[in-house]
């Protein structure tokens, strides 16, 4: 009687716990993790900042490149070819001097400049480049420290940030006129609204 009640009660008894189990999982692709994207900043305008204190702040510009000072020179020549005096003494310093290294002469640029248009006749080259932008050489002062074969001599008057030019003029001259010499060498200041010129260089002789 005893073992039949122990059979009874181990029948009765409850079975284990059991849990679905599969060998397929749901096609579900993985989504990649998240990355945070920050804005860019806003590029830097030319501008004067105030304090509180209304002290001027210093302007932000981008600096000059030596493609502007190329393109200076340029405009420079355009007007001389127009013969607009008006506009020389925009691209000049105040300081600005010709040199002619074969005789050692000097003179102020801006009114040497002006005498050369009103003896000569420069609107013949009125549209004709004379610059030929890949071929002109640029020079930064500690490119020039050193005076090596083939580059020109530091003038006297360059100063860090300052660019020397030199190129071989494309027409310098029409018939037997001359009206600039065969090579050019420019040096450039920048200064807030670009480069102007400090010193011009050429062997030529106004006849």
């Amino acid at each position: 009687m005893l073992l039949l009640a122990c059979s009874a009660l181990a029948c009765g008894a409850p079975s284990p716990s059991s849990f679905p189990t599969t060998d397929r999982w749901e096609d579900n692709r993985r989504q990649p993790d998240g990355v945070a994207i920050d804005p860019l900043p806003a590029p830097l305008t030319p501008q004067t900042q105030t304090e509180a204190s209304g002290a001027r702040a210093a302007v932000l510009r981008p600096p000059l490149s030596p493609e502007g000072a190329i393109q200076q020179v340029s405009r420079l020549l355009d007007r001389i070819t127009a013969e607009d005096q008006a506009s020389f003494a925009s691209f000049l310093t105040p300081q600005a001097l010709w040199r002619n290294p074969l005789t050692q002469g000097s003179a102020p640029l801006l009114p040497h400049l002006r005498e050369r248009v009103r003896r000569l006749d420069y609107l013949v080259l009125q549209g004709v480049p004379l610059v030929h932008e890949p071929t002109t050489e640029v020079y930064t002062l500690p490119e020039l420290g050193l005076h090596l074969p083939g580059r020109p001599a530091r003038p006297a008057e360059m100063q860090q940030g300052d660019l020397l030019l030199r190129f071989r003029v494309l027409t310098p001259r029409v018939g037997a006129e001359r009206l600039f010499g065969d090579e050019l060498t420019l040096l450039l200041r920048p200064e807030a609204e670009g480069y102007r010129l400090l010193t011009w260089q050429e062997e030529f002789q106004l006849p």
